[in-house]
């Protein structure tokens, strides 16, 4: 379960991507990324399943080369996170959140976990947290099992100041658990803020891979909650 502390780094990053001297997604890539495949667009042919139609106003997103597809608000920006991005959020959570930084630091060192997809939305304005999407995806283990998730889960959101609301499982892959959980956290202005966190896990034979919606006004995204999880798929 050591790897299931990357489901925070999307909180993470959110909390304090708007309010770094980098901006996330309006500068260029540096040279240096973490190993992740180039973004897709929402031009790729639909599979021959699909687990819900697309609502007006939402744009698919996926490959078969990244193993899923997704469907979420046609105006949010996908961005390239890149490893300096992430030092640069590290040094401002440093003072007033070292431990979310340990786990920062060893989610994204881990050469195991690959960060495959990013998205934003830079229309959320209303404070300094950056409502977004991401999925990451590791190797499986003999303990990766949606049961054992589900047991887990709790205890290790509790060990970071974290609460588990709901968990559910689902039938994705071989196996799959939705989640909805919140943590605390402090933004780069000092402010309190709560990050509501919806996660999907799909297990496959050989992997185990995971979108997360993070947000802190998860009424405003009640509907885009939604078609994230009808709409996501393994391919």
């Amino acid at each position: 379960m050591k790897r299931t502390i990357a489901l925070i780094v999307a909180m993470v990053v959110a909390a304090c991507g708007s309010s770094t001297s980098t901006t996330v997604g309006t500068v260029p890539a540096p040279a240096t990324t973490f190993p992740s495949t180039t973004a897709p667009t929402a031009t790729e042919p639909p599979p021959t399943t699909s687990a819900a139609a697309v609502p007006a106003g939402y744009a698919i997103h996926g490959s078969t080369d990244l193993g899923f597809e997704v469907a979420l608000p046609e105006s949010w920006f996908v961005a390239d996170l890149t490893a300096d991005d992430i030092d640069e959020i590290a040094d401002v959570l440093a003072a007033d959140n070292p431990e979310l930084v340990e786990l920062l630091r060893t989610a994204t060192s881990d050469d195991e976990l690959v960060f495959r997809f990013w998205a934003f939305d830079l229309d959320d304005t209303v404070d300094e947290f950056l409502t977004n999407v991401n999925v990451t995806a590791f190797p499986r283990g003999p303990f990766d099992d949606p049961e054992i998730y589900q047991e887990a889960l709790g205890p290790q959101f509790e060990s970071v100041g974290g609460r588990l609301i709901s968990s559910e499982l689902v039938d994705l892959g071989d196996g799959g658990l939705f989640v909805a959980m919140e943590i605390p956290l402090v933004n780069a202005q000092g402010a309190d803020v709560t990050s509501n966190g919806f996660q999907l896990f799909a297990f496959t034979e050989n992997e185990v891979i995971n979108i997360s919606f993070s947000t802190d006004t998860p009424e405003e995204y009640a509907e885009a909650i939604d078609v994230m999880r009808d709409t996501f798929i393994l391919r």
